[in-house]
Protein backbone atom coordinates (compact mmCIF):
# COMPACT_ATOMS: atom_id res chain seq x y z
CA UNK A 1 0.00 0.00 0.00
CA UNK A 2 1.07 3.58 -0.64
CA UNK A 3 0.41 6.81 1.21
CA UNK A 4 -0.36 9.68 -1.13
CA UNK A 5 -1.62 13.25 -0.96
CA UNK A 6 -2.97 15.22 -3.88
CA UNK A 7 -3.90 18.84 -3.45
CA UNK A 8 -3.74 22.44 -4.48
CA UNK A 9 -2.66 25.46 -2.46
CA UNK A 10 -1.98 29.17 -2.72
CA UNK A 11 1.34 28.16 -4.32
CA UNK A 12 -0.27 26.37 -7.28
CA UNK A 13 -3.77 27.79 -7.76
CA UNK A 14 -5.30 31.24 -7.57
CA UNK A 15 -8.09 31.97 -5.10
CA UNK A 16 -10.97 31.48 -7.54
CA UNK A 17 -9.73 27.97 -8.35
CA UNK A 18 -9.22 27.05 -4.69
CA UNK A 19 -12.71 28.32 -3.88
CA UNK A 20 -14.13 26.19 -6.71
CA UNK A 21 -12.61 23.02 -5.27
CA UNK A 22 -13.09 23.74 -1.58
CA UNK A 23 -15.34 21.38 0.37
CA UNK A 24 -18.09 22.42 2.73
CA UNK A 25 -18.32 20.47 5.99
CA UNK A 26 -21.34 18.56 4.74
CA UNK A 27 -19.52 17.52 1.57
CA UNK A 28 -16.48 16.01 3.25
CA UNK A 29 -18.30 12.96 4.57
CA UNK A 30 -19.82 12.40 1.12
CA UNK A 31 -16.43 12.49 -0.63
CA UNK A 32 -14.81 10.26 1.99
CA UNK A 33 -17.61 7.74 1.42
CA UNK A 34 -17.11 7.86 -2.36
CA UNK A 35 -13.37 7.36 -1.99
CA UNK A 36 -13.81 4.31 0.19
CA UNK A 37 -16.80 2.72 -1.53
CA UNK A 38 -16.24 3.51 -5.20
CA UNK A 39 -12.46 3.80 -5.40
CA UNK A 40 -11.65 1.28 -2.65
CA UNK A 41 -9.33 3.65 -0.80
CA UNK A 42 -8.21 2.01 2.43
CA UNK A 43 -7.93 5.19 4.52
CA UNK A 44 -8.40 8.87 3.73
CA UNK A 45 -8.73 12.39 5.13
CA UNK A 46 -9.61 15.74 3.56
CA UNK A 47 -8.09 19.09 4.50
CA UNK A 48 -10.03 22.04 3.08
CA UNK A 49 -9.12 25.62 4.05
CA UNK A 50 -9.04 28.98 2.30
CA UNK A 51 -5.42 28.40 1.29
CA UNK A 52 -5.39 24.71 0.41
CA UNK A 53 -7.43 21.64 -0.46
CA UNK A 54 -5.67 18.32 0.12
CA UNK A 55 -6.81 14.71 0.09
CA UNK A 56 -4.66 12.18 1.93
CA UNK A 57 -5.17 8.53 1.09
CA UNK A 58 -3.82 5.02 1.55
CA UNK A 59 -4.03 3.27 -1.82
CA UNK A 60 -2.64 0.47 -3.93
CA UNK A 61 -1.73 1.88 -7.34
CA UNK A 62 -0.84 5.57 -7.10
CA UNK A 63 -1.21 6.46 -10.78
CA UNK A 64 -4.64 4.90 -11.08
CA UNK A 65 -5.82 6.55 -7.88
CA UNK A 66 -4.57 10.01 -8.86
CA UNK A 67 -6.30 9.78 -12.25
CA UNK A 68 -9.55 8.72 -10.56
CA UNK A 69 -9.28 11.48 -7.96
CA UNK A 70 -8.78 14.18 -10.59
CA UNK A 71 -11.88 12.91 -12.39
CA UNK A 72 -13.84 12.83 -9.13
CA UNK A 73 -12.87 16.39 -8.19
CA UNK A 74 -13.81 17.78 -11.61
CA UNK A 75 -17.12 15.93 -11.63
CA UNK A 76 -18.00 16.77 -8.02
CA UNK A 77 -17.27 20.46 -8.47
CA UNK A 78 -18.64 20.74 -12.03
CA UNK A 79 -15.30 21.80 -13.45
CA UNK A 80 -14.77 21.40 -17.18
CA UNK A 81 -11.15 20.97 -18.15
CA UNK A 82 -7.89 19.71 -16.72
CA UNK A 83 -6.64 20.50 -13.23
CA UNK A 84 -3.13 19.18 -13.86
CA UNK A 85 -1.62 22.67 -13.72
CA UNK A 86 -3.13 23.32 -10.29
CA UNK A 87 -2.39 20.15 -8.33
CA UNK A 88 0.61 18.50 -6.74
CA UNK A 89 1.12 14.92 -5.61
CA UNK A 90 3.41 13.51 -2.93
CA UNK A 91 3.76 9.85 -2.05
CA UNK A 92 5.06 7.88 0.95
CA UNK A 93 8.09 9.60 2.54
CA UNK A 94 7.50 12.78 0.54
CA UNK A 95 3.89 12.81 1.71
CA UNK A 96 4.98 12.51 5.33
CA UNK A 97 7.43 15.37 4.90
CA UNK A 98 4.73 17.49 3.28
CA UNK A 99 2.27 16.79 6.10
CA UNK A 100 4.92 17.82 8.65
CA UNK A 101 5.58 21.08 6.81
CA UNK A 102 1.87 21.84 6.53
CA UNK A 103 1.14 21.11 10.21
CA UNK A 104 4.09 23.16 11.45
CA UNK A 105 3.14 26.17 9.33
CA UNK A 106 6.28 25.94 7.18
CA UNK A 107 4.15 25.63 4.04
CA UNK A 108 1.74 28.41 5.01
CA UNK A 109 1.22 31.79 3.35
CA UNK A 110 2.43 33.34 6.62
CA UNK A 111 5.37 31.29 7.83
CA UNK A 112 4.70 29.56 11.14
CA UNK A 113 1.04 30.52 11.55
CA UNK A 114 -0.60 28.12 14.03
CA UNK A 115 -4.16 27.96 12.64
CA UNK A 116 -3.28 25.28 10.09
CA UNK A 117 -2.26 22.84 12.84
CA UNK A 118 -5.73 23.03 14.37
CA UNK A 119 -7.31 22.72 10.93
CA UNK A 120 -5.38 19.54 10.18
CA UNK A 121 -6.36 18.08 13.55
CA UNK A 122 -10.01 18.94 12.87
CA UNK A 123 -9.77 17.25 9.45
CA UNK A 124 -8.29 14.15 11.03
CA UNK A 125 -11.04 14.06 13.67
CA UNK A 126 -13.72 14.32 10.99
CA UNK A 127 -12.15 11.43 9.09
CA UNK A 128 -12.11 9.39 12.29
CA UNK A 129 -15.77 10.21 12.94
CA UNK A 130 -16.64 9.13 9.39
CA UNK A 131 -14.72 5.84 9.84
CA UNK A 132 -12.22 6.75 7.14
CA UNK A 133 -9.11 6.38 9.33
CA UNK A 134 -7.45 3.03 9.96
CA UNK A 135 -4.31 1.89 11.78
CA UNK A 136 -1.80 3.35 9.31
CA UNK A 137 -3.10 6.92 9.28
CA UNK A 138 -3.93 6.77 12.98
CA UNK A 139 -0.27 6.16 13.75
CA UNK A 140 0.98 8.57 11.07
CA UNK A 141 -1.13 11.57 11.99
CA UNK A 142 -0.63 11.20 15.72
CA UNK A 143 3.14 10.86 15.28
CA UNK A 144 3.16 14.01 13.11
CA UNK A 145 1.02 15.88 15.65
CA UNK A 146 3.43 14.94 18.43
CA UNK A 147 6.42 16.00 16.34
CA UNK A 148 4.87 19.37 15.44
CA UNK A 149 4.06 20.12 19.08
CA UNK A 150 7.74 19.60 19.91
CA UNK A 151 8.82 21.81 17.01
CA UNK A 152 6.51 24.63 18.07
CA UNK A 153 7.58 24.45 21.72
CA UNK A 154 11.31 24.03 21.11
CA UNK A 155 11.84 26.58 18.33
CA UNK A 156 11.09 30.25 17.69
CA UNK A 157 8.42 29.36 15.13
CA UNK A 158 5.79 29.15 17.84
CA UNK A 159 6.89 32.27 19.73
CA UNK A 160 4.17 34.61 18.41
CA UNK A 161 0.54 34.28 17.39
CA UNK A 162 0.50 34.70 13.64
CA UNK A 163 -2.13 34.64 10.93
CA UNK A 164 -2.58 35.93 7.42
CA UNK A 165 -4.25 39.03 8.88
CA UNK A 166 -1.09 40.31 10.59
CA UNK A 167 0.83 41.66 7.58
CA UNK A 168 -2.34 43.22 6.17
CA UNK A 169 -3.01 45.01 9.46
CA UNK A 170 0.52 46.38 9.54
CA UNK A 171 0.22 47.73 5.99
CA UNK A 172 -3.12 49.39 6.73
CA UNK A 173 -1.73 50.98 9.90
CA UNK A 174 1.09 52.52 7.88
CA UNK A 175 -1.27 53.77 5.17
CA UNK A 176 -3.65 55.31 7.72
CA UNK A 177 -0.81 56.67 9.88
CA UNK A 178 -2.17 54.94 12.97
CA UNK A 179 0.16 54.79 15.96
CA UNK A 180 0.25 52.63 19.04
CA UNK A 181 -0.88 55.55 21.19
CA UNK A 182 -4.18 55.76 19.28
CA UNK A 183 -5.39 52.65 21.04
CA UNK A 184 -6.48 51.06 17.77
CA UNK A 185 -5.54 47.41 18.02
CA UNK A 186 -7.05 45.48 15.14
CA UNK A 187 -8.57 45.43 11.70
CA UNK A 188 -10.15 42.14 10.73
CA UNK A 189 -12.57 40.59 8.30
CA UNK A 190 -13.84 37.59 10.20
CA UNK A 191 -14.70 36.51 13.71
CA UNK A 192 -11.82 34.03 13.70
CA UNK A 193 -9.21 36.60 12.67
CA UNK A 194 -10.66 39.11 15.13
CA UNK A 195 -9.86 36.65 17.88
CA UNK A 196 -6.29 36.37 16.62
CA UNK A 197 -5.82 40.15 16.63
CA UNK A 198 -7.25 40.52 20.13
CA UNK A 199 -4.99 37.78 21.43
CA UNK A 200 -1.94 39.55 20.12
CA UNK A 201 -2.68 43.28 19.84
CA UNK A 202 0.94 44.33 20.26
CA UNK A 203 1.88 42.56 17.04
CA UNK A 204 -0.99 44.20 15.21
CA UNK A 205 -0.05 47.78 16.01
CA UNK A 206 2.42 49.64 13.87
CA UNK A 207 3.98 52.84 15.25
CA UNK A 208 4.32 55.37 12.47
CA UNK A 209 7.06 57.97 12.85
Amino acid sequence: MNMVVMGMSYRTAQLKIREKFAFENGEISDVLRILKEKYKVEECAILSTCNRVEIYALVGDINSYVANLKELLCTYHNFAGSIDQYVYTYANSEMIGHLCRVCSGLDSLVLGEPQIFGQVKDSYKKAVDYHAIGPVFRILFNQVFSCVKKVRSATEIGRKHLSTINPHVRIIFVMLRISKSSGFTGICNSAHESKVCCLNPEDNVYSFT
